[in-house]
């Protein structure tokens, strides 16, 4: 995430951009994110001009199920609309095939090699790849009380190489350095932890652990 190319222009601009990127001559695979409700409001007219002028492309959807940059409203593609039993769920897979993308996949992101996997097909597919990365919002996850196993950082293990917090940036990571209170360097994994594993994935070391019994 901190290598990542940052383009807040305008929303749903990410595709579009992605496609600059490429006819302005970069080499390296260009991976263009975007989440489900930008897709819906501005991301399918740039699909549509990627698949048209054939542009060696990687996209990934991030379909959380919520529009929550803005407070969680609803999208096209939300499930269990508030007992709204006439609306129809509109399917982004459904979309993407009417648009022409022959290469789609559907990945959950807290499934880590499969999801690694899955990226470096859908990079070295010689033209427009779709991921679709579906797993529900993490807040709408705890607000429907679901937990997963939280991790702690063994610090006898740790090496602090950083590669976990690299990797993911996760917010429940804090790095302490060595100095006078710290006799080594190490990780450290705060109760801010959400349980998804990625961080576990990461580590070469093995000093990410899941907390049992509450220790």
């Amino acid at each position: 995430p901190f290598e990542s190319c940052w383009t807040e222009v305008a929303m749903g601009a990410s595709i579009g951009l992605a496609q600059g990127f490429k006819w302005a001559g970069i080499k390296k695979p260009v991976i263009a994110t975007i989440g489900d409700s930008t897709f819906f409001h501005a991301g399918i007219p740039p699909l549509i001009n990627a698949v048209y002028q054939k542009v060696p492309l990687t996209i990934l959807i991030l379909d959380n199920g919520w529009t929550a940059m803005t407070g969680f409203e609803e999208n096209p593609g939300t499930i269990n609309l508030n007992g709204v039993t006439d609306a129809k769920r509109v399917d982004i897979v459904e979309i993407c095939q009417g648009c022409g993308i022959e290469d789609i996949q559907i990945i959950d992101p807290y499934q880590s090699e499969k999801a690694v996997e899955g990226i470096m097909k859908a990079i070295a597919y010689p033209g427009v790849s779709v991921i679709v990365c579906r797993r529900e919002c993490a807040l709408q996850t705890k607000r429907r009380k679901v937990k997963f196993p939280q991790r702690k950082v063994n610090i006898d293990k740790c090496t602090g190489c950083r590669i976990c917090l690299s990797s993911l940036a996760c917010p429940a990571m804090v790095f302490h350095p060595k100095d006078a209170t710290n006799s080594k360097v190490y990780m450290e994994i705060t109760s801010a932890c959400f349980g998804c594993g990625l961080c576990e994935f990461t580590c070469s070391a093995g000093a990410i652990e899941v907390i049992k019994d509450g220790k």
